[in-house]
């Protein structure tokens, strides 16, 4: 069994997933053809492995400070919590502004110290 990775293995995991040739959707978490969006991304990369059960609040922890590092890498200094679904499912998103923010997130939760 392991421990809850920390925000910033969370995102690194994620951003490496996205990567992927073809792994990014919108309108979605996942899909039959292992594809998700930024969340869905999130959700497997907290929960992949054999997580010990007296960790999953550290898992859930750690996601809530993963969003917070996403939130803060799309809007900067924003007084209210981001959409982040509303945001991946945007009409005319990329891919390249997704890996952007979440290269830009995972450098956040490290500067962190997280």
């Amino acid at each position: 069994m392991s421990t809850a990775p920390t925000p910033s293995e969370i995102l690194g995991g994620a951003l490496e997933y996205l990567q992927t040739i073809g792994h990014w959707i919108r309108g979605q978490y996942f899909d039959h053809r292992d594809r998700c969006c930024v969340v869905g991304a999130l959700h497997y990369v907290a929960y992949e492995g054999n997580i010990a059960a007296s960790a999953r609040l550290d898992v859930e922890q750690s996601k809530r400070w993963a969003y917070r590092c996403l939130e803060d890498a799309i809007s900067p200094g924003a007084k209210e919590d981001i959409d982040i679904e509303a945001w991946n499912d945007a009409p005319g998103r990329s891919i390249v502004e997704v890996l952007a923010v979440m290269k830009k997130a995972k450098t956040l939760a490290v500067e962190r110290g997280m």
